[in-house]
């Protein structure tokens, strides 16, 4: 399960974690010679950028944008190998509600009319006193009665189970349905908390690089990045930390506007 995972990525799982790793070491997550400086978890943890004991408020802030691509594909990794019973029964749950919407749906309507039919036949062997035991009552009313019964109460018990199933892992990309793009959906988010920490698009592509190089490695960067922003990440540092969302320069041009437009107050002479 874990090696199938891995091979759908758009990008070399290993290579971009121990790329990401040298990386944060080198601005700073950790000194060479601590004794968790070998660990890509431990390297990923050392920055949480406002949360914890780490009160960063730089924005934006290298160091963060990398320790924070470095967990997700770390924690990615961590639940395709140890939640391969929750991530499997997942998938073929998925694929017992797409055949009950399906196939499932068609196999009901059979049914129905079988007992509609079953419902005649049981009312004219019911009035007939020439020929006995025409209608075969437990076969044609007892049995699809029950089959339908029990599908009804299969379909309403699966009812969200796949979605929340896929919810234990903490990977955002395995929260996807399977007919949901999946295979670019974790490079998207490496690469948007590597441009949340204010890596170029040049510098991204070359810390961690899609499978198949792009004619232009900027514009291929910049249009996965701006797409669906807020849906790949499965950690928001900005967000859950409002104070450090506003640039530096933002908030002096928001006060310098504010200073011009507030109208000077003073004692009137009289």
């Amino acid at each position: 399960m874990a090696k199938q995972k891995t091979q759908e990525l758009d990008f070399d799982l290993k290579k971009a974690i121990k790329r990401l790793h040298r990386e944060a070491l080198a601005a700073g997550a950790l000194p060479k010679d601590h004794p968790h400086a070998r660990s890509p978890f431990a390297v990923a943890d050392a920055h949480q950028h406002g949360v914890g004991p780490v009160r960063c408020a730089k924005n934006p802030c290298r160091l963060a944008g990398l320790c924070l691509a470095l967990y997700e594909v770390i924690q990615y990794k961590h639940d395709v190998e140890h939640l391969k019973p929750v991530i499997e029964a997942a998938r073929q749950t998925e694929q017992v509600r797409n055949w009950l919407g399906t196939s499932g749906s068609e196999y009901v309507a059979a049914l129905t009319k079988l007992l509609k039919y079953a419902k005649k036949q049981h009312a004219h062997a019911a009035a007939s006193t020439v020929i006995p035991r025409t209608h075969e009552h437990a076969l044609l009313c007892v049995q699809p009665a029950r089959v339908l019964h029990r599908l009804t109460a299969l379909l309403a018990s699966l009812e969200n189970f796949d979605d929340r199933l896929r919810k234990i892992a903490w990977s955002r990309t395995l929260h996807q349905r399977s007919d949901q793009r999946r295979a670019d959906l974790l490079l998207q988010a490496v690469w948007q908390h590597l441009d949340w920490g204010g890596l170029t698009y040049e510098e991204i592509f070359e810390l961690v690089p899609s499978s198949t190089k792009p004619a232009n490695v900027k514009d291929a960067v910049r249009d996965r990045v701006r797409k669906g922003r807020r849906k790949a990440r499965s950690l928001f540092p900005r967000e859950l930390h409002p104070k450090l969302a506003t640039p530096p320069t933002v908030s002096r041009a928001r006060r310098r506007r504010s200073k011009v437009e507030k109208p000077k107050t003073g004692r009137s002479s009289t």
